[in-house]
């Protein structure tokens, strides 16, 4: 496993989970993908770890919310991002806030819908391990509009989105510096916009049946991805959605 120190500017650098059960999400969780829990406090604010690496947050629901996984992209200068996410038409839905000594962060929603975090750090710089099994792996962009929304990121963060239809999909992997950091894809003008979170397993197969043993559900079962791998869209007992995926050896 290999240590991660700093996540490239625009990139996706973070994911959370927030819950209206963080003690029943966290057994869920350890018991889907190994993962401990560090450094919970007293409003159930903790961390998920694997081999002592942070993997994700996790908390409560504000009010009524349901559970959901949250994507943070990293912003070197918060004020700034906020600006231009206004400027390029988007919304922020939380202003900057700092989080004691771990960083900044805020809540935005991009022109099509979807909502997104920015992360300023501090000491905290993200998720210390990715790619590796247990871990987050892939981040994707759902949207209604994937040319809109390219636009908007390229602006806010520097994206470099290439753009494609296929079989009348339009869908994009998005890169920073020459590398593909996640996917933009428009699967239908009617689809609610969202970011999608992946998690690397070495067994498809198993962890869907595991999480249907845990009370889950397999929104799409495992299935062979060309070019990417064993994929399976998976739903835990309290609603939120996530992906688990086995890449090929190559």
């Amino acid at each position: 496993m290999t240590d991660i120190h700093r996540h490239a500017p625009g990139a996706p650098c973070w994911v959370d989970l927030t819950t209206p059960d963080p003690t029943f999400s966290i057994a869920y969780y350890r018991d889907l993908f190994g993962w401990a829990v560090h450094d919970l406090d007293s409003d159930s604010i903790g961390t998920f770890t694997l081999a002592g690496r942070k993997v994700a947050g996790v908390g409560p629901c504000d009010g009524d919310r349901p559970a959901s996984w949250n994507v943070y992209l990293h912003a070197p200068d918060i004020e700034a991002a906020v600006t231009d996410v206004m400027q390029f038409g988007g919304q922020v839905l939380i202003e900057p806030v700092e989080v004691d000594t771990r960083g900044w962060g805020a809540a935005c929603v991009d022109p099509t819908g979807a909502v997104f975090s920015l992360w300023q750090p501090g000491e905290h710089v993200g998720t210390g391990i990715a790619d590796v099994p247990g871990s987050w792996c892939w981040t994707e962009l759902i949207t209604n509009d994937a040319g809109a929304a390219a636009q908007f990121y390229a602006n806010v963060f520097g994206w470099v989105v290439d753009l494609q239809t296929v079989d009348g999909v339009e869908l994009g992997v998005v890169q920073i510096d020459e590398r593909p950091i996640a996917g933009i894809v428009a699967p239908s003008p009617d689809v609610q916009p969202s970011w999608t979170v992946s998690f690397s397993v070495t067994d498809v197969d198993r962890v869907a049946r595991i999480a249907t043993a845990l009370g889950g559900v397999v929104a799409i079962p495992p299935t062979e991805v060309p070019g990417t791998g064993r994929y399976a869209a998976l739903g835990s007992p309290l609603g939120e959605a996530f992906s688990v995926l086995t890449r090929p050896d190559a």
